[in-house]
């Protein structure tokens, strides 16, 4: 988790959060997409929530409309 808020592949905006969100492989040898849901208006800035999913083609699809 630290890696991908350190150095997202990815930065989207969704309901006034920030989503950090970048892949990785796990132990399965299957690649993965973290999706981390931050609220930035606040200070510290908190995370609200984060998930694991393998659809991967569908939130990449997101971010290219947005």
């Amino acid at each position: 988790m630290q890696d991908i808020l350190n150095n997202p592949e990815q930065i989207l905006e969704e309901d006034g959060l920030k989503v950090y969100q970048g892949t990785f492989v796990a132990i399965n040898n299957k690649t993965y997409l973290l999706r981390i849901y931050i609220n930035d208006l606040v200070e510290p800035q908190k995370i609200v929530t984060l998930y694991v999913t393998s659809k991967l083609r569908k939130y990449r699809q997101l971010s290219n409309e947005s």
